[in-house]
């Protein structure tokens, strides 16, 4: 998340791990765009930001972009 974080296209965002068959788990994303963002192009950029940044087993498979607030009742992820 600190990576995503850093990028001006993400305005917030929630990383987890997804069952997967074959590698055990994939790591997943939601993706809250900035203002003023459009997410049609926002999968490729972040998968592009995130190689120079992180191992490739640490780059999110799964890119979902959200306009809902990523956060509960309770002000949690």
């Amino acid at each position: 998340e600190s990576v995503l974080l850093t990028l001006p296209e993400v305005g917030d965002c929630l990383v987890y791990g997804e069952a997967n068959a074959l590698t055990g788990q994939v790591v997943c994303a939601e993706i809250a765009p900035a203002p003023g963002v459009d997410p049609a192009g926002l999968r490729l950029r972040i998968r592009t930001a995130c190689r120079g940044r992180l191992a490739p087993f640490k780059i999110p498979v799964k890119i979902v972009p959200v306009r809902s607030p990523l956060l509960g009742e309770r002000l949690k992820k």
